[in-house]
C-alpha cells in the first residue's frame, strides 16, 4: 500500500477555530478526489496480463488529509517493488510443493515454447495416459524474483498534475508495507 498525505489542510482548518468543521469538510473532500485519482492512475500503470491486479487497487480515507491507495493481493507488492535478487532481502527464493512430490509444469495449449525450452533445458518429461505432458522441475526450486515495475509510484507521479489541477494541493507519498 501507498500511504498519502495531502499538504498544508489540518494547520488552517485548526487556525479557523469555529470553521474546523467546514475546513475539514473541504479536506476530506479535497484528499478523497486526490486517492480517487491516484488509484485511477495506478490501474493504469499495472502490469498488462494482471488483470486482478488492476481490479484490486482500491483506496481508503484516514484522516482529512491523508490516505491509502493500494491492492491487498500477495503478489502486488512484489510487482511494485521486486521480489527476490531483485527485491528488499536482495537474495532467491525457495519454491517447494503444496500438494504432490514434485514441482511440475504442465504442457498448456498456447504455450508450447515454454514446454520446448523446458525440454531443451534437460528437464525430465512425464507423459500421462491422457496424452498430456509435464516437465518434471524437482524438489524445490531456488526462484531468483522478479523486478519491480514501480506501477504504483508511477501512477501518483502521473496523477500529481492532474491532482494539483482539481485539488489545489500537492500530494505526498510514500510505500508502506514492504516485506
Amino acid at each position: 500500500m501507498i500511504r498519502l498525505a495531502m499538504q498544508g489542510h489540518i494547520r488552517l482548518a485548526n487556525w479557523f477555530g469555529q470553521c474546523a468543521k467546514a475546513w475539514l469538510d473541504i479536506a476530506s473532500r479535497t484528499t478523497k478526489t486526490a486517492l480517487i485519482v491516484i488509484a485511477d492512475e495506478a490501474k493504469k500503470m499495472a502490469p498488462a496480463g494482471r488483470g486482478q491486479l488492476k481490479r484490486s487497487i482500491q483506496w481508503q480515507l484516514l484522516t482529512a488529509d491523508s490516505g491509502l491507495v493500494g491492492s491487498p493481493e500477495k503478489y502486488a507488492m512484489a510487482t511494485e517493488a521486486g521480489s527476490g535478487l531483485h527485491g528488499p532481502k536482495k537474495q532467491k527464493y525457495s519454491i517447494l510443493p503444496r500438494n504432490r512430490k514434485v514441482l511440475a509444469v504442465v504442457k498448456v495449449i498456447g504455450q508450447g515454447a515454454k514446454f520446448k525450452a523446458l525440454k531443451a533445458a534437460g528437464y525430465p518429461i512425464h507423459r500421462f495416459k491422457d496424452g498430456m505432458e509435464a516437465a518434471i522441475l524437482g524438489r524445490r526450486v531456488e526462484h531468483p524474483g522478479i523486478q519491480g515495475t514501480h506501477w504504483m509510484e508511477r501512477g501518483i507521479e502521473a496523477a500529481r498534475p492532474r491532482v494539483l489541477k482539481l485539488t489545489g494541493k500537492d500530494v505526498i507519498g510514500g510505500l508502506v508495507g514492504l516485506y
